[in-house]
């Protein structure tokens, strides 16, 4: 069984050559921030689209649409995925009724798959959109215990409904999924070109703002920052372009200061970063820059 980030998203490309998604689905761009979270699936625009974890004694994998499980120009990549979930060769897989096509997929290319409703004992994958809150901590409880989760979806219709603000702490999908710090965001991901990398991409983390155009409405723009681990400042975010603004994360990969102050300021500093001028370009001159910009949008030293 695959243990490391590396050997992992070796397990789940095996074999896979192309990204063979659907066109009409439109995903949702995945935010990523666990510590053992990493992406698989990676458009030209630096959007992750699929991602993995292990959370306790188990795996997720999570697509950024419920289509993609669906289509079976990805049954390479989704029979990959069925077996690094499954905790145990031979182990049935269990799909949810509205993913009852999948069921088809892998049955067809010999895994043993039954449509059930929930996860059971017996099962050694459980499949499912990102839409059902009535289990909750019953999918949470699966995997820590050993068991795989394969789950997709989209945020962007939710929020639409449901306000964008809600969307990292209330959508369905992401009361289970944040568990190991991966989000259905409410950016749209865009269906440009997809390569199929032969090494796991580097681990970005798109943490979106609105920017407001001249007519005055607000639109979602992704702001790009990658994992820098070489860095000294290994505990950060480095910025990808350089004018961007970077992040601190704790050493567990979760965001301090937004579990403190909320988006807001967040939303605020990054609109700023893109009118800013001169931005040091030394690493040290960024964080102390990014510290007292940060220190004026909550009032705190």
């Amino acid at each position: 069984m695959a243990t490391t980030p590396a050997a992992a998203f070796e397990a789940l490309m095996s074999g896979v050559t192309s990204w063979d998604v659907p066109k009409d689905p439109i995903p949702s761009e995945l935010l990523l921030t666990g510590e053992a979270a990493f992406p698989v699936m990676v458009n030209d625009q630096g959007q992750v689209l699929i991602a993995a974890s292990s959370y306790g004694q188990g795996r997720l994998v999570v697509a950024s649409h419920e289509g993609y499980l669906l289509e079976a120009g990805l049954a390479p990549f989704l029979l990959n995925a069925v077996g690094w979930l499954c905790p145990s060769h031979g182990a049935p897989a269990g799909v949810h009724p509205s993913l009852a096509s999948l069921a088809s997929i892998l049955q067809g290319s010999g895994v043993e798959a039954q449509v059930q409703p929930e996860p059971g004992e017996s099962l050694g994958v459980y499949c499912i959109n990102a839409y059902d809150d009535t289990m909750t901590a019953e999918l949470i409880q699966s995997v820590k215990l050993g068991g795989g989760l394969l789950i997709g979806g989209q945020a962007w219709y939710w929020a639409s409904q449901h306000g964008s603000d809600k969307v990292l702490s209330k959508f369905p999908g992401n009361q289970v999924t944040s568990v190991v710090g991966v989000y259905f965001m409410d950016i749209f991901g865009d269906r440009g070109q997809l390569k199929v990398s032969k090494k796991g991409p580097r681990d970005p983390l798109h943490v979106g703002y609105r920017a407001e155009t001249e007519t005055g409405q607000q639109t979602p723009q992704p702001c790009t920052i990658l994992v820098e681990p070489q860095d000294p400042y290994s505990s950060y975010i480095t910025p990808r372009p350089v004018t961007g603004a970077p992040l601190p994360l704790d050493t567990g990969g979760g965001c301090m200061l937004l579990e403190a102050f909320g988006w807001e300021p967040f939303i605020q500093l990054f609109a700023e970063y893109q009118t800013l001028s001169d931005i040091p370009k030394d690493n040290p001159g960024k964080m102390n820059l990014w510290v007292q910009k940060f220190s004026e949008k909550v009032q705190r030293n």
